[in-house]
């Protein structure tokens, strides 16, 4: 957008500095304006019409691109907070995943433990039930 200003600028200072060499009174001195024929003029306001309605249309195209690319952007982002927050709830349930294992394996060896101390280490009979009554 700012190239498309720098240009319209540019041709600008061009027309007028070409206008004003070619038109002005200074130069005009000692001529007479019947010189110039009025299809010349008219032939070059077309012109300079022509290339304005060109450069506009640049203009609205690159300010069209420059409305998607934002609408782009904007989703991209969006985007990246939406994978920051999955990932993040991933870790978040990987960590709960690991603890519920490791508690898992922590029952499993209080529970092996507790059936290893309720055999009788002379006859090697199970008293669990002894246990049940006084729990």
């Amino acid at each position: 957008m700012f190239e498309l200003n720098a240009k319209i600028r540019k041709f600008q200072e061009t027309f007028t500095c070409n206008f004003h060499k070619e038109f002005s009174l200074g130069t005009l001195a000692g001529k007479e304006l019947k010189g110039v024929p009025l299809s010349t003029l008219e032939d070059m306001l077309d012109q300079v019409i022509s290339q304005t309605s060109m450069m506009e249309e640049e203009y609205l195209a690159e300010q069209n691109i420059q409305k998607q690319t934002q609408k782009e952007l904007i989703d991209c982002e969006r985007n990246v907070s939406l994978t920051e927050v999955i990932l993040k709830t991933t870790q978040a349930l990987q960590d709960l995943t690991r603890q519920t294992s490791e508690l898992e394996q922590m029952c499993t060896a209080l529970g092996e433990e507790l059936q290893r101390r309720c055999i009788c280490p002379n006859c090697h009979l199970d008293n669990v039930e002894v246990l049940g009554g006084i729990l």
